[in-house]
């Protein structure tokens, strides 16, 4: 809900910087004071998400999102390498440690058709 509407604005918003970096993402989502992202956020649809009326609950959501940021930080710095991330990738080991990857694909029963070749790899 309300982490996921951050995270999404914060992204978007983020679009037009030319330094954007995903460090930079997390440190925005992440790092800076809530009164920094409560800027950031501002005429966004995230904005009364962070107001300072609801500190309390600005600061519950921040560590909710803290979550589902973490995985982000496993793509801090591949912008500069040159390579382009890819699931496929990963999946066989192909970074830079050679170690294969793990993907957890969640489905319902009406799915699972669809989903055998991939769930099967």
């Amino acid at each position: 809900g309300s982490g996921r509407t951050i995270f999404a604005e914060a992204a978007y918003l983020m679009r037009n910087d030319p330094n954007r970096s995903y460090s930079k993402l997390v440190d925005t989502l992440l790092s800076i004071k809530i009164e920094k992202l409560r800027t950031f956020l501002r005429n966004s649809p995230a904005a009364n998400l962070v107001e300072e009326k609801i500190e309390k609950t600005a600061i519950s959501i921040r560590a909710v999102l803290t979550n589902y940021v973490k995985a982000i930080r496993y793509l801090q710095g591949i912008e500069h390498n040159g390579d382009p991330f890819t699931i496929r990738d990963w999946m066989r080991g192909v970074r830079e440690d050679q170690k294969n990857g793990w993907l957890f694909i969640s489905s319902n029963a009406d799915t699972h058709a669809s989903l055998k070749p991939v769930i099967s790899m």
